[in-house]
C-alpha cells in the first residue's frame, strides 16, 4: 500500500475514533487496533496523538471544507453555473465524510460529528481560526459571484449583497447539518427494523 494510503488509512480510522469518543478516552492502542497498523507506523505518519487528532480534523473539518477543494473551476458562466458547481462541492464533500462514517457501528452519527467540533476548539483555538478564515473566503467568492450577476444583469440589483451571499451560505451549511441529521437517523431507523 502507498504511504499516502496508509496515512488516509490512518486518518479514517482516527476520526472514527475521535468522533465516536472524546479525546482523552482514545487509546494509542485504539488506533492501533482500528487502523490495523503497528505503533510504529502510527507515529512514523502522525508523531503522537494530540498531532494526530489535530491533522485528522484539519484534513476532514478544515481542509475538506475549504471552498477551493469543493469548486475546481475557478471561472463561472452564470451564477446559477456557481451555484451548481458550489452544490456539488459540497455534495461531495459531505459523500465522503458520510463513507467514512457509515463504517462506524449504528447510532447517533449527528450528535458524534457536533460533538466533535465543540472539542476542537478547546485544543485546537488555530483550526477555529483557519475555519473562519475559510468561512470568510467563502463569502468573499459568493459576494463576487453576486456582483457580477448584478452586472450581467442576471438578478436584480437592489439588493444586499453580503447579506444575500451569507443567506446562500447558510442554507448550505443547515443543507448539510440535517443531511448528516438524516443519514444518522435513517441509519438508526434502518437498523431497528
Amino acid at each position: 500500500m502507498y504511504k499516502n494510503n496508509r496515512r488516509e488509512q490512518l486518518y479514517k480510522a482516527a476520526f472514527r475514533l475521535f468522533l465516536t469518543r472524546q479525546y482523552d478516552s482514545v487509546s494509542i492502542s485504539d488506533i492501533e487496533k482500528e487502523a490495523n497498523m503497528t505503533r510504529g507506523a502510527i507515529t512514523y505518519y502522525a508523531g503522537s496523538k494530540l498531532n494526530l487528532f489535530h491533522e485528522v480534523v484539519k484534513h476532514y473539518l478544515v481542509d475538506k471544507q475549504d471552498l477551493k477543494h469543493k469548486i475546481t473551476s475557478p471561472s463561472f458562466e452564470s451564477l446559477l453555473d456557481f451555484i451548481n458547481k458550489y452544490v456539488d462541492g459540497c455534495q461531495h464533500t459531505m459523500t465522503g465524510i458520510c463513507s467514512i462514517m457509515s463504517e462506524m457501528p449504528v447510532c447517533n452519527v449527528s450528535r458524534y460529528y457536533i460533538s466533535l467540533i465543540l472539542e476542537i476548539s478547546s485544543y485546537f483555538p488555530d483550526l477555529h481560526e483557519r475555519y473562519l478564515e475559510n468561512r470568510n473566503k467563502e463569502l468573499a467568492i459568493w459576494i463576487a459571484q453576486i456582483s457580477k450577476a448584478i452586472e450581467n444583469n442576471e438578478i436584480k440589483n437592489d439588493i444586499d449583497i453580503v447579506n444575500t451571499a451569507k443567506h446562500f451560505i447558510c442554507i448550505f451549511m443547515v443543507k448539510h447539518t440535517l443531511t448528516l441529521f438524516q443519514w444518522g437517523l435513517i441509519r438508526l431507523n434502518f437498523a431497528t427494523k
